[in-house]
């Protein structure tokens, strides 16, 4: 493996966590492209660490409760 391969490999580290914490099931996949498997069963890819972050993000603001 590549310095730079282990490097992007290296940031998602910390967007894997927050989606194993969500209940889904992040893999990442060679050359460090992260994809999960939902609650529906469906499997979904992620170009980069960035889009990983906005869904984890849009994830954990569906799941807090309304506030009024």
């Amino acid at each position: 493996m590549t310095y730079d391969l282990c490097s992007r490999c290296t940031q998602y580290r910390d967007v894997m966590k927050k989606l194993y914490d969500l209940g889904l099931k992040p893999a990442l996949c060679y050359p460090a492209k992260l994809s999960i498997v939902a609650e529906d069963g469906l499997r979904k890819f992620f170009p980069g660490v960035k889009e990983a972050a906005d869904f984890v993000a849009l994830r954990l603001q569906d799941a807090q409760p309304a506030s009024n």
